[in-house]
């Protein structure tokens, strides 16, 4: 099985997840047009220690102030 990790300076999304550079990205089916681009590259051997995908959730919705009478 092929791994591509994220080259140094660059950062891939992908379904929601953000994958930080150093970090092992998973099979993608355009994995050969970001590999020429240069944002992922194949990994040889077992990787060292690597960051580990952050999952970007949203943001709660903020409350609304009460309204103030006017007087």
């Amino acid at each position: 099985m092929v791994k591509y990790e994220v080259c140094p300076g660059q950062c891939l999304r992908h379904s929601g997840v953000e994958y930080p550079a150093g970090a092992i990205a998973p099979p993608l089916p355009n994995s050969s047009e970001l590999e020429a681009i240069g944002v992922i590259r194949e990994v040889a051997g077992p990787p060292p220690a690597r960051p580990k995908p952050v999952v970007k959730k949203r943001a709660p919705a903020k409350k609304k102030a009460p309204a103030k009478k006017a007087d």
